[in-house]
């Protein structure tokens, strides 16, 4: 996964950053794991820094989950956008595919499978990059 690839985490709970952070950790040490929590500071450092992996909570005070992926989409469009949600719908589902997020976890979900998605999504910025060319 070398070299350093970057995730932000939104989510507005207190506790469950850190337990995400903590399971996402064990992908590998050249992960650099960020937190925030809410979705205007999730734009804020888009703007300035380039997260291969960005996952949010669906429900946020300030902004949707979805609203968030439509920025990332604009400000980022190769970051890969992974939603977490307590409730699917196909409103949901609609918006996942059009939106083109890389998943969408429904609670509960196990944080091996949370490891496992995420892993996949930076496979797939890091081939990217590679195939652009990224030097970086």
């Amino acid at each position: 996964m070398s070299p350093l690839q970057r995730v932000l985490i939104v989510d507005s709970e207190s506790h469950t950053p850190l337990l995400l952070r903590r399971t996402l950790a064990t992908i590998g040490d050249d992960l650099d794991i960020s937190l925030v929590s809410t979705c205007r500071q999730a734009e804020q450092k888009v703007k300035h820094i380039f997260f291969d992996v960005i996952v949010a909570e669906m429900q946020m005070a300030d902004m949707s989950g979805l609203e968030l992926a439509c920025l990332v989409q604009y400000l980022s469009p190769r970051t890969r956008f992974i939603l977490m949600t307590d409730h699917y719908s196909p409103l949901i589902d609609r918006a996942v595919r059009e939106l083109r997020i890389a998943d969408c976890l429904v609670r509960p979900f196990s944080y091996y499978k949370l490891r496992e998605i995420v892993h996949k999504a930076l496979q797939d910025v890091a081939a990217e990059k590679r195939r652009l060319g990224y030097q970086g």
